[in-house]
């Protein structure tokens, strides 16, 4: 009975769940940035430009661009940019961010990168 019960809960909270795909997940190894913005800068200056079309020779297939760019660390900051886009057919995704990270020197063997993002979603249909 009781195992009935957790199963409809999670039924019905299913139904009124939501998914989102968002373009960020395609560059995920170039761009740690993205998911954590204290890793922004922390291996360096660093500019990038994605591109991944999925099939080939189909018009209007899926497309995904991005643009990034750190900054290498100074004072113990570094703040960075990115731009991303994925367009499906009709619909153009992109997001746009600023991020800043701060490293704090706790000791001689331990540091803690504190930092913070800033942006936007854009959704555009054609």
């Amino acid at each position: 009975m009781k195992n009935t019960k957790i199963v409809l809960i999670l039924l019905m909270a299913s139904a009124y769940g939501h998914a989102q795909q968002q373009p960020n997940f395609l560059f995920f190894e170039q761009n740690m940035g993205l998911y954590n913005p204290a890793a922004t800068g922390t291996q360096g200056s660093f500019a990038g430009i994605g591109y991944r079309a999925a099939w080939s020779g189909i018009e209007d297939a899926p497309r995904a661009t991005s643009f990034i760019y750190n900054t290498t660390e100074k004072n113990n900051a570094s703040w960075g940019f990115s731009y991303l886009s994925d367009q499906v057919y009709v619909e153009n995704q992109g997001v746009v961010s600023i991020d800043y990270s701060y490293k704090l020197q706790l000791s001689e063997n331990t540091k803690l990168f504190l930092g913070i993002k800033a942006g936007g979603f854009l959704i555009i249909l054609i």
